[in-house]
């Protein structure tokens, strides 16, 4: 689980346990700052060690082990390569696609790591989903109605009360007195309370979602989880 300071702890500690739960091993970590890349790299020593018994135990020479990077896009998965090589080995970008073909980097005496594209599910059935990813720069923008994405996510941010930099204090009080509000109607409020708009009119929706989307990558309205994690005990009685 990369880039854990974008993301709210509490949630963060529900999902490692729900991994725990279901028998997934997990680590939480900072990969450009190497936060958490310390049980990582020691769970690889193990899996180094474990190879190389097996292959003795069959009288084959010792080999580095092969380790694949992979995940959906813009997650940081060059960036744990890098972290991992000890060296820039990798290009890195805040976008998807940076990354555009598969590649081996080797580390002398230690492992070798496959750099791969991200991927995506092959079907996304949600407007939430894919909202989350689109949020999260992990699909292009243009994959739904810029519009759509901001208004969405402005909702979200909205019921996590996590919009201090984002709505001015008037209209945070004026949604406080409704019980219920419309994505795209709560964006054409923030457009009109930020004076964005189009010859001084029409509220300017697509540069009110693009300022929405910013200040949620740039982390201006703090650690922000949009996925939380499924109840264990659900988990268990399906298991």
């Amino acid at each position: 689980m990369n880039k854990t300071d974008l993301a709210e702890e509490a949630e963060t500690k529900k999902w490692l346990a729900w991994f725990k739960a279901n028998n997934l091993a997990a680590v939480a970590m900072r990969s450009t700052a190497g936060k958490g890349a310390g049980p990582l790299e020691g769970a690889i020593a193990r899996l180094r060690r474990s190879v190389e018994e097996k292959r003795r135990a069959k009288g084959l020479r010792p080999r580095d082990p092969r380790l694949v990077v992979a995940g959906i896009p813009n997650v940081g998965k060059s960036s744990l390569l890098n972290r991992l090589a000890g060296a820039t080995r990798a290009k890195t970008g805040a976008k998807p696609g940076v990354t555009r073909g598969s590649q081996w980097v080797a580390v002398p005496n230690h492992w070798q790591i496959l750099d791969s594209p991200g991927i995506l599910y092959p079907r996304i059935d949600t407007v939430e989903t894919l909202t989350a990813l689109a949020a999260a720069s992990c699909v292009r923008h243009d994959a739904i109605p810029l519009e759509m994405v901001g208004g969405l996510l402005l909702e979200r941010l909205w019921a996590k009360r996590k919009v201090k930099n984002v709505v001015p204090a008037s209209l945070t009080e004026q949604w406080k007195s409704q019980e219920h509000l419309v994505p795209e109607q709560m964006l054409v409020e923030l457009a009109q309370a930020k004076n964005f708009s189009l010859n001084g009119q029409e509220a300017d929706l697509p540069r009110c979602a693009r300022f929405v989307l910013k200040a949620f990558a740039q982390g201006e309205v703090g650690p922000v989880t949009l996925e939380t994690a499924p109840p264990i005990e659900v988990q268990a009685e399906q298991a």
